[in-house]
């Protein structure tokens, strides 16, 4: 897990007020070994970023099937 507050040094010119973030970013794996040297699993990812300001405001979701041989 991961959070972050973000306060910027200025107003914006855009908007006359100061930019302020809350991010916060959750992530999980799962790992399967089917045979040796493989590993096999689901990656996700979830993010939200909020902001006094709408334009900055988002959400996120990744979703991966990720698969790794290593020899």
């Amino acid at each position: 897990m991961q959070y972050r507050h973000s306060e910027y040094g200025a107003d914006n010119p855009l908007f006359g007020e100061t930019r302020e973030d809350d991010f916060v970013q959750l992530q999980f794996d799962l790992h399967w070994q089917p045979a040796p040297g493989w590993r096999v699993g689901p990656h996700v990812t979830l993010t939200d970023n909020d902001s006094n300001i709408e334009l900055f405001e988002y959400d996120r979701q990744l979703y991966e099937l990720r698969a790794r041989y290593t020899f």
